[in-house]
């Protein structure tokens, strides 16, 4: 598993590459965990266009990232899913449980508009 990351602003980017199976899960959960740690004040976007298969072990670690993110106040969308990505979240029925965008714009977009809504 490949993971990179840029920060923009208050938001942070996470790319990863790969498959987000068990054996992958444990490492990219530190990674970002490590990375939400050092920007407790950021927002993530996690960009999965070079995912190929997420596990439900994959699944929970969304869940992880999105209820430590609640817990501070911040956001966390998801963008880019292959199809096949796609269709395993709809089918496990949790794509209703998190913000999922068709591209990191639209990610941002919805990030600052809520953003925006909290400050005003």
């Amino acid at each position: 598993m490949e993971l990179n990351s840029k920060k923009n602003q208050k938001t942070i980017v996470v790319y990863l590459k790969g498959r987000l199976d068990i054996p992958q899960v444990e490492e990219t959960e530190k990674e970002i965990l490590k990375l939400l740690d050092m920007e407790k004040s950021s927002n993530l976007i996690l960009n999965l266009r070079d995912i190929d298969y997420v596990s439900s072990a994959g699944i929970a670690l969304f869940v992880t990232i999105m209820i430590m993110l609640k817990q501070r106040g911040k956001l966390f969308g998801i963008c880019d899913l292959k199809s096949s990505v796609k269709r395993i979240m709809e089918m496990v029925e949790v794509s209703v449980l998190f913000n999922i965008f068709a591209d990191e714009k639209e990610a941002f977009e919805f990030l600052d508009s809520e953003q925006m809504e909290i400050a005003g």
